[in-house]
């Protein structure tokens, strides 16, 4: 179902929502009509009237942003917009791959950083239990990837300086090393100097 809002001598449009407290919020009347609220839905107003449109509210019945199935086709609202049912979508959406092939995407609005969770080990404290929540291979992986990391960032800096001492070589392998743990476990670092990759 869908409400609609009109302004003069403007172009008419269907827009797609859904909920996505706090950014949009949607509540339907008695007869089933949309209306939204929060700050998805100002944007929405602002854009109105720049841009002078006037727009009626859809939602997708599956009520999901979003996925391609196995045979090609779209849900929720990225579907709506790929079959033509609606001129654009209302987010916010994740973006990537599969929807920057059949949709075109604004510019961010809002960016959200994510991190895994895992449950609580039930064995003792452990200074590596932070691994345990990876797969062995998962582990490996980064492990080799950060001795790749530290041996060519401690090259580039011998490379570029010319020094090819095995004191100078140890010491800024061990630095970048430090470094790029540091940055792994998301701690940062306070000291990137001119022999981290970073800089270069």
């Amino acid at each position: 179902m869908s409400v609609s809002f009109q302004t003069r001598n403007s172009t008419f449009l269907h827009v797609a929502v859904d909920e996505w407290f706090p950014f949009v919020k949607v509540t339907r009347d008695g007869h089933n009509e949309i209306s939204i609220n929060g700050p998805m839905k100002f944007v929405l107003q602002d854009l109105t009237r720049s841009l002078n449109f006037s727009y009626t509210l859809m939602s997708p019945d599956d009520h999901q942003w979003g996925v391609q199935l196995s045979n090609g086709k779209w849900t929720g609202m990225i579907g709506m917009v790929h079959r033509g049912e609606v001129d654009f979508a209302l987010g916010p959406f994740a973006i990537n791959y599969e929807r920057h092939q059949v949709t075109d995407m604004t510019n961010p609005l809002y960016v959200t950083h994510l991190a895994v969770l895992s449950g609580v080990p039930r064995q003792a404290p452990n200074f590596f239990r932070y691994l345990l929540v990876c797969d062995l291979k998962v582990c490996l992986g980064v492990l080799l990837a950060l001795l790749f990391l530290t041996i060519i960032s401690a090259s580039f800096v011998l490379i570029q300086e010319d020094r090819t001492t095995n004191n100078g070589w140890v010491f800024l392998s061990l630095t970048n090393c430090w470094s790029f743990w540091r940055i792994l476990l998301y701690q940062g670092s306070n000291n990137l100097s001119k022999y981290f990759l970073l800089d270069l």
